[in-house]
């Protein structure tokens, strides 16, 4: 019975969280994800000295150390007299120095600058840090790091892999952010509808034309006064939204569990601040089974499928950097999914036609800047290339914010115009496949 009832409990608070309008999605508690296992920096074409690499390294340093220290013979008690006799039979370094010449002392000078030989293969080394150590020697922090009892390094929940080798990472395995050349440099192609999605995002909205001085005004004082990334949701973004949420289904903060990993299974799963996507009851549910894998993010069934519009926002401690790598990673999620869409049941060569279906939104700094990303063919494998369409400074005036709200809204109605007719064109050919099937009594 208390089980029964402890269950009731959870689906109310779970229904609760869910009956939030759109655009007002409350982040569920995101854990940190896993350190990236060592074959994610093995695989690495190109190695950058990054805060995960290092502790990697340490990671590798302390294992080897702990092995090294396993596979030696047990020691015997340092007892006072076995320091006693260790004593007579090793005289101090000091005694030898003494009897040196100074040619050899500026030649120990020399050698000791760079950090000495390293002694930590040879045998005997470890016992006598050991016994020094017991005499009032102070220990570092490599002692402490090399000891057994050393605990493992951990990262918390700030931490995130989003750095050079990240960018890296997703590089070698044909996913492209803002910027990129290849080894020839050459840049990256855009998107063949890129004008035709800058021409999109420019059409004039008459809600806007509501919004006065006074009201940039007061705005702009919270966007310069915003104290974290829930607040930037909550308030900058929210306004910028106007009514183009209305009738969306959208969620965020939410783990994408369910998608199987776009590079080689060592990335951790993305958790976009929000996403925009289609109703399940939308797709049939046969595509839906067969298209899982890429399409449903979440193992949760109420949430929405198909996303294809992405934003990542930043409170003032934010970076772009981090922001761009995962707009880029999310969207080339989201890129795949709408792109095994269009490839289902029909020809492979028809669905790369260089067009972006795709958008992701960085909020950094006061700046809001929008993306496309669109699938190429290149050499029997697929690209994904991420675009820059635009960008707005909001504290850049009226005109520009009015600019900035403009695009951002027509973004999300031209994303959900892609998502529907994509979706519906993938349906009517389902079941022109099966009227088909009956008729010809397949």
């Amino acid at each position: 019975m208390h089980r029964n009832l402890r269950k009731a409990k959870q689906g109310h608070a779970t229904s609760q969280k869910h009956e939030q309008g759109p655009g007002k999605v409350e982040k569920q508690k995101i854990h940190p994800p896993d350190f990236p296992p060592p074959r994610y920096f093995d695989n690495l074409s190109q190695k950058y000295l990054t805060k995960f690499m290092l502790r990697e390294l340490d990671r590798r340093n302390t294992e080897a150390r702990r092995s090294s220290d396993q596979l030696q013979q047990p020691t015997r008690p340092c007892t006072r007299l076995t320091v006693a006799r260790w004593k007579d039979t090793h005289p101090p370094a000091e005694r030898w120095v003494e009897e040196c010449n100074s040619k050899t002392l500026k030649h120990i000078r020399r050698y000791a600058k760079h950090g000495g030989p390293d002694l930590a293969d040879l045998r005997g080394v470890s016992n006598t840090c050991r016994l020094k150590s017991n005499f009032g020697r102070r220990k570092r922090f490599s002692d402490y790091l090399h000891s057994g009892r050393t605990k493992p390094m951990m990262h918390t929940k700030g931490d995130t892999p989003y750095d050079a080798n990240f960018r890296q990472h997703i590089a070698d395995h044909g996913i492209f952010t803002v910027g990129y050349k290849y080894l020839d440099g050459r840049p990256l192609p855009k998107p063949e509808n890129f004008k035709e999605i800058l021409e999109a995002l420019a059409k004039p909205r008459a809600s806007l034309n509501e919004f006065s001085e006074e009201d940039y005004d007061k705005h702009a004082d919270i966007i310069t006064n915003v104290s974290n990334e829930k607040h930037v949701m909550n308030s900058v973004i929210t306004c910028l939204e106007g009514d183009a949420t209305e009738n969306k289904f959208i969620s965020g903060g939410v783990r994408f569990r369910n998608l199987s990993d776009i590079t080689d299974g060592t990335l951790g799963d993305g958790t976009p601040d929000q996403y925009h996507g289609a109703r399940p009851e939308q797709l049939h549910r046969t595509i839906r089974q067969e298209l899982n894998k890429s399409i449903i993010p979440s193992t949760r069934k109420d949430l929405p499928i198909t996303p294809n519009f992405f934003l990542e926002a930043k409170g003032p401690g934010g970076t772009l950097g981090v922001a761009i790598l995962q707009a880029c990673y999310y969207g080339a999620l989201g890129a795949r999914g709408i792109h095994n869409l269009r490839c289902y049941r029909s020809l492979a060569s028809t669905a790369y036609d260089n067009k972006a279906y795709t958008i992701t939104v960085t909020y950094v700094a006061e700046t809001l800047t929008i993306y496309a990303i669109h699938p190429i063919r290149v050499d029997e494998r697929t690209e994904l290339i991420m675009t820059r369409l635009c960008a707005f400074a909001l504290n850049g005036g009226l005109k520009i914010f009015r600019e900035a709200a403009t695009a951002y809204r027509n973004a999300i109605d031209w994303a959900a115009q892609q998502r529907n007719l994509v979706i519906r064109q993938v349906n009517e050919r389902l079941f022109a496949r099966r009227a088909w099937s009956d008729f010809s009594g397949i």
